[in-house]
């Protein structure tokens, strides 16, 4: 599961409900990280700078993530939901000092932990 070392394998990891089932493979412990922050984006046009900004109805929350071993790991990840948030994704607009908002989506922050048995990437066992 070479996807999971990708930074969309980690935001996939830490966004997909899915993930709370258990998975076979081998895994470490990944990066800490926030999910449900207010983003910030630059705009310019016509000779003009301006920012962007959305801001989720709650959060941040602090999440675990989890990545596929390079050597050795444990065979299992299980993930819990960190919380959840609303928010309005943001776009620049090209009319100057104006942005574009998009319909609000629900996004689930899960954190994921490795559990079982030690095991060796690849396969087997350490």
């Amino acid at each position: 599961m070479k996807w999971l070392n990708t930074r969309w394998g980690v935001v996939v990891s830490v966004l997909c409900v899915l993930c709370s089932a258990a998975y076979a493979g081998c895994f470490v412990s990944g990066p800490q990280s926030t999910c449900c922050n207010k983003i910030t984006i630059s705009c310019s046009g016509s000779g003009q700078y301006w920012q962007c900004y959305s801001n989720p109805d709650e959060g941040p929350f602090a999440v675990q993530t989890a990545v596929s071993a390079t050597m050795f790991g444990m065979e299992s990840i299980q993930s819990t939901v960190a919380g959840t948030c609303k928010r309005a994704p943001v776009s620049c607009s090209t009319i100057p000092t104006e942005c574009n908002f998009g319909n609000v989506v629900t996004i689930q922050c899960m954190s994921s932990f490795t559990y079982g048995n030690g095991c060796q990437a690849g396969g087997g066992n350490p």
